[in-house]
């Protein structure tokens, strides 16, 4: 027998027994990696991911397609047929046919996919109808190889009941699809249409009096409060538990979700949220966004919002004993005629089958819907069953974090710093992935400390306790380190930095904390620039000589939150400076997406301030890892900042090139003039503002598309600021405005002038009322 026929009679052999066994392993995979990508930031392993998800429903699918053909052998005049039994294929016998047949429900199984991924990228999502018609043509297709194997009864009923098990998990997934899709996320969000009062009837009402000479008028007292004090009432909170925490996740996500469908809220949304987050610290308010943050990523891409129902609950223990019965019954079934390799390659696909039921079900009782589900009555379950609440609280204590804890690092001159081979810079341009292999070498990541979390968290206290009505907010929202700068008396001298465009102030201010950063001189006197101001009676005096007055709220940046606790490590301002630094570039240069909306020509900008540093730096190839030795980076800025910047670079250079290279040596020079302990915070300031600014004005899309890929810092700060109150979707000023008709006001028979009432013109609700 020659090669080629050893080789196809090998392949007709085991094509169908390789493509069901490589699904069951991809659904492996995927239950396991799946859940991993919401807290890695890793660029290695999402490819896999992808490849995976992509995989498992084209060999799902394909193997399907095998099973039906492989049901034609008894159509003897069938070209596949002779090509079959000309290889010696061993499926001509009925009892292996009808085994074989036993695998098609399997495969729908697979087709709807593990609990933990439904979708890899959001736009996934928007392919519901598609994998609806995929639902309807696979069903049918494993209905006639079952249909071809009926005869056979053997394994008439466990056939039957993994079919039921297959439709319904298959029937998840792709109704999990639709409610993540944008229209579907929309509208399970939209609340009952409200026409408003009667206006018709009021106003037939006026008319017919007026026509009946009768001296009437209409007087309107709107529903309005745009003063929104919120009062301490009561005591700061003491540290939440875990199920506190994702109880109080779960009721404000259920309406501040709506953002991600940029949807409107009323103020009484803004006071309910923001007296409740003024009374955590920072660590408790993280804490709840981030499990708010996963309530959206499961609805989004996973089956959350489909199987944490009453019906889905019983569906889903109806699947599992469907899967535990089939077992069962095919290990006590006479299998002595079937093929020993198809034998084991059932009880494979049976155990799989189960053993991916019971991981399944696990990660749905640990799932935080389910703690909602179990905790509905949290009072009497914490009065009744305390050991309950307890190992719900041990077992959340010991759950992985719910998103990476990171955010990443790209940093302009490093990355002009380094020179490729021109034959390899050369190859990655033609081939597309010049950009790709840049980002890939030169992104790194930083862990998010306590201490950035509580400066990011006092700063946006600061702002929610100035924005007191629309005005205000508008006012918070727009500030993008003018703020900061007019806070501190530096409007003058520095506020060209921040009047700019948005790319072009982030450019500058980038590249200048950059050169800062790398300037200063010893470990000591990076402590000594890290210090509280706040805490120093010589700063305040400081402040005092350049603004006039002292802002005792700003002086200090860490008397956000009166619940916050003091610790003995005072943040290192320099050091998340530099962090949100270069983490701003980050977003601009590798994640345009989420800047689109304010980078303007930002990546143009970009590219040009890069060609304008590598033809002012030396052209030497720099074969070293750029994190072994700092000496050549802080000889590199002492050499920009060496550069005379007496005059504006735009008025000499022109503004053909949107270089901001020297710009930001101008800008550096004058930040390093000011006093020591106060530049850093200063900078760490103004970068806040930057990132409180790009997160409010970021589409909720571009944030909801991070959610999978290990999540991102910005969109913390962006819920953070919806729950302070600092957010542009607060539109709904008063409630309906309560129109009252009164005819014959000079008589003395109230009861008769007041010709409204509930009946004919509807009073707002009571939740509209401040």
């Amino acid at each position: 027998m020659s090669i080629p026929e050893m080789a196809k009679k090998l392949w007709n052999e085991w094509d169908i027994r390789l493509f069901v066994l490589s699904s069951l392993f991809l659904q492996v995979l995927l239950i396991i990696l799946a859940p991993i990508r919401k807290r890695k930031l890793s660029r290695k392993l999402s490819p896999f991911i992808w490849a995976f998800y992509l995989l498992a429903d084209w060999v799902a699918a394909f193997s399907l397609g095998l099973l039906s053909d492989s049901q034609n052998d008894n159509n003897c005049g069938s070209i596949a047929n002779k090509i079959r039994r000309s290889a010696g294929r061993l499926l001509t016998n009925n009892t292996n046919k009808e085994l074989q047949a036993f695998w098609a429900p399997f495969l729908l199984l697979h087709l709807g996919g593990p609990d933990t991924i439904t979708a890899f990228a959001l736009e996934d999502n928007e392919l519901w109808l598609r994998h609806l018609l995929g639902l309807i043509f696979e069903v049918a297709m494993a209905g006639y190889v079952f249909s071809r194997a009926f005869p056979m009864k053997r394994l008439l009923i466990p056939t039957l009941l993994m079919f039921f098990a297959g439709t319904v998990k298959y029937g998840e997934r792709t109704r999990a699809l639709y409610l993540a899709s944008m229209d579907g996320f929309r509208d399970s969000m939209l609340e009952k249409p409200d026409p408003g009062p009667n206006y018709a009837k009021l106003m037939n009402e006026l008319t017919s009096k007026k026509e009946a000479s009768l001296p009437a008028k209409i007087t309107i007292n709107k529903e309005l409060n745009t003063t929104l004090n919120i009062t301490d009432d009561e005591e700061p909170k003491a540290k939440l538990t875990n199920i506190e925490v994702i109880r109080k996740a779960h009721q404000y996500v259920k309406k501040f979700k709506g953002l991600i469908a940029n949807l409107i809220f009323s103020f009484n949304d803004r006071k309910d949220s923001q007296s409740f987050f003024k009374k955590l610290t920072a660590e408790d308010a993280f804490r709840v966004v981030e499990a708010e943050l996963n309530f959206i990523y499961e609805v989004l891409y996973t089956k959350g919002a489909v199987v944490h129902t009453g019906k889905a609950y019983v569906l889903r223990a109806l699947c599992s004993c469907a899967i535990l019965a089939s077992l069962i019954l095919f290990v006590f079934a006479k299998k002595h005629n079937y093929d020993p390799i198809d034998t084991a390659i059932t009880y494979s696909l049976l155990g799989g089958a189960a053993a991916l039921d019971v991981v399944a079900l696990t990660v749905l009782i640990l799932s935080d819907f389910a703690i909602i589900s179990f905790t509905t009555r949290f009072n009497q379950l914490e009065k009744k069953s305390p050991a309950v609440l307890n190992i719900l609280e041990k077992i959340q204590s010991v759950k992985n974090p719910r998103w990476s804890e990171s955010i990443a690092q790209y940093n302009l001159i490093d990355y002009c710093l380094v020179r490729h081979p021109k034959c390899i810079n050369w190859t990655a341009s033609k081939i597309g992935l010049k950009d790709l292999l840049d980002h890939f070498l030169y992104t790194s990541y930083k862990t998010v400390d306590t201490n950035l979390k509580k400066f990011i968290f006092s700063e946006l206290m600061k702002k929610s306790e100035r924005a007191k009505d629309s005005r205000s907010i508008k006012m918070m929202c727009s500030y993008r380190g003018s703020g900061a700068l007019e806070e501190r008396g530096y409007q003058t001298t520095l506020g060209w930095s921040v009047e700019a465009e948005f790319d072009e102030s982030l450019l500058l201010w980038h590249i200048a904390t950059d050169i800062c950063y790398n300037l200063e001189e010893g470990n000591n006197q990076e402590k000594d620039t890290a210090t509280n101001v706040g805490n120093s009676d010589s700063i305040k005096q400081e402040a005092a000589n350049s603004t006039g007055t002292v802002n005792k709220e700003s002086i200090n940046p860490e008397e956000g939150n009166s619940n916050e606790q003091k610790t003995d490590t005072q943040p290192d301002y320099r050091e998340m400076s530099r962090n949100l630094s270069d983490y701003m570039l980050y977003l601009l240069v590798v994640q345009p997406s989420m800047m689109s909306s304010m980078a303007g020509i930002g990546l143009i900008r970009y590219r040009d301030t890069c060609a304008e540093a590598k033809m002012f730096f030396p052209p030497e190839d720099v074969k070293e890892d750029r994190s072994k030795s700092e000496a050549p980076k802080k000889e590199a800025r002492k050499m920009l900042n060496g550069v005379k910047t007496d005059i504006f670079p735009k008025d000499v250079k022109g503004d053909r090139s949107k270089s901001v290279l020297f710009d930001a040596v101008r800008l550096a020079k004058q930040l390093n003039e000011l006093p020591e302990k106060r530049k850093w915070i200063i900078i760490s300031e103004v970068w806040v503002e930057l990132l409180s600014y790009a997160a409010s004005h970021c589409r909720g899309h571009a944030h909801a598309a991070r959610l999978s890929k290990g999540g991102e810092l910005l969109m913390f700060v962006w819920f953070l600021m919806t729950h302070l109150g600092l957010g542009e979707q607060f539109c709904i000023e008063a409630g309906h405005a309560t129109a009252k008709l009164i005819v014959n006001k000079e008589l003395p028979q109230p009861d008769k002038e007041l010709l409204q009432s509930d009946k004919e013109l509807p009073q707002p609700d009571s939740s509209s009322k401040n």
